[in-house]
């Protein structure tokens, strides 16, 4: 309850501020913007640090998803966990003029509504309880959070509609691709950063919605693979960084293999997608981190510790919803194979090993 009642005192201390008209962008700056980018792209899991007023903090993490009503109509929701609701689901429509939340769920509510979070406009109302309204106040903005440097953001400011001689307003940073980054409440003039990203699959998701290519053999037009494999075809070995586990699903050789890497503080990650001629879908990355972690210290709720070499740290991360092409009915069996592999990712864990180089 300590906890919960650091971030409520915060935002009581919020209710009781009063209205302010920020400045905000020109009207035909907010009238070119394309709002629907910065929505977060489906299948993308972030995770975020809130800071409370005695020095504890939470650390909420979500995941966008998505899926098909009868008639094939997508719809689009964020479902976060570890927050201060404890869990709410958010279902969203996206326009190219604006972003709205349609219907939600938390711990105090299970219902429709029609809330405006993001609008190419100069100033919208929000059609939230509280009356507030938003004003787009800064656009094409570099902000750097934990999670890394983010270009082209947009600044939304929130004022609630509450007389008083105390200003209140809320501060929010928008990325392309990955939505919220960061909050901040300004208090009769004084900033308090309430929240930030801390990381994201921006990387890894991006590496399966599309071939790098580096990694395509221009004389094969085949994956490049760098690795080799054990005799039995099931263990994967990578020489570069001297590891090896054993391959979930016995089907190595059904897997692309490509390199990227997530955040600021990773060195790399090595990324396994499940590859056909039919359909194409991301299964798990392993992410190398510079310095040794031990388990204990190990703070990322988004990935697996799997152990540390004494000079590099390496965990796992995998894949969020199935691709829509995985979900139609002539590709069960390749949906079949993809969530044999991915439910059995202890495996890897179990299984894996380090070697001298």
């Amino acid at each position: 309850m300590k906890l919960e009642n650091a971030f409520l005192s915060l935002i009581i201390l919020l209710l009781h501020g009063g209205c302010s008209s920020p400045e905000t962008v020109s009207s035909q700056e907010a009238k070119e913007l394309n709002i629907s980018s910065y929505f977060p792209e489906v299948g993308l899991k972030r995770s975020y640090v809130q800071y409370g007023t005695t020095g504890e903090n939470l650390y909420p993490t979500d995941e966008v998803k998505n899926e098909y009503d009868s008639k094939g109509n997508e719809l689009i929701y964020i479902h976060e966990k570890n927050g201060l609701a404890v869990e709410t689901i958010e279902q969203y429509e996206i326009y190219d003029n604006e972003v709205v939340v349609v219907h939600r769920i938390n711990p105090l509510m299970n219902k429709e509504v029609n809330e405006i979070e993001l609008a190419n406009k100069t100033k919208w109302e929000t059609g939230d309880p509280d009356n507030t309204s938003n004003y787009l106040t800064g656009s094409g903005l570099s902000i750097e959070v934990t999670a890394g440097t983010f270009e082209d953001v947009i600044e939304v400011t929130n004022v609630v509609s509450i007389e008083s001689e105390d200003s209140r307003e809320i501060i929010k940073y928008y990325a392309p691709n990955v939505g919220l980054i960061k909050m901040v409440f300004l208090i009769n003039n004084e900033e308090h950063v309430f929240m930030e990203l801390e990381t994201t699959n921006l990387k890894s998701l991006s590496n399966s919605n599309q071939k790098k290519v580096e990694d395509v053999n221009e004389n094969t037009n085949e994956p490049e693979v760098k690795e080799t494999k054990s005799e039995t075809g099931n263990t994967y070995k990578n020489e570069d960084f001297g590891f090896s586990f054993t391959f979930p699903g016995n089907m190595l050789d059904k897997v692309r293999i490509s390199y990227g890497a997530w955040s600021v503080d990773s060195e790399e990650s090595i990324d396994f997608t499940y590859l056909s001629e039919q359909v194409e879908q991301y299964l798990f990355s392993i992410v190398v981190y510079n310095g040794a972690i031990e388990e204990q210290n190990w703070e990322n709720p988004m990935q697996m510790y799997i152990g540390n070499n004494g000079t590099k740290t390496f965990s796992l991360a995998t894949a969020g919803d199935p691709s829509e092409s995985l979900l139609s009915p002539e590709n069960e069996e390749h949906l079949k194979n993809a969530q044999d592999i991915l439910q059995n990712v202890d495996v890897i864990i179990n299984s894996f090993q380090f070697h001298v180089r």
